[in-house]
């Protein structure tokens, strides 16, 4: 399960230069799909994915990921038992 609490914040300007570079070949400049959109959003992240794996400190960060994401999930549970109580 993905988190969007681990996404990486961009802003405006970084974002668009980073979805501009994985623009396909031969497209109109100023026009995209929605689908077209998704898809490099898609690459963007498995491109920081590898990224921080290939880091020293990716190893790292995974298992802290990780740690969260349960952690995270095991307050999901608890709040939805205390619901049902």
């Amino acid at each position: 399960m993905r988190s969007a609490a681990f996404l990486k914040v961009y802003g405006v300007e970084d974002l668009g230069k980073k979805l501009r570079m994985l623009r396909p070949e031969g497209k109109e400049k100023d026009w995209f799909s929605v689908r077209e959109l998704s898809e490099r959003l898609v690459r963007l992240r498995k491109m920081e994915e590898e990224q921080a794996k290939s880091n020293t400190q990716g190893e790292a960060y995974d298992k802290i990921k990780g740690c969260l994401i349960e952690m995270q999930e095991e307050g999901t549970r608890a709040k939805k038992k205390a619901s049902r109580e």
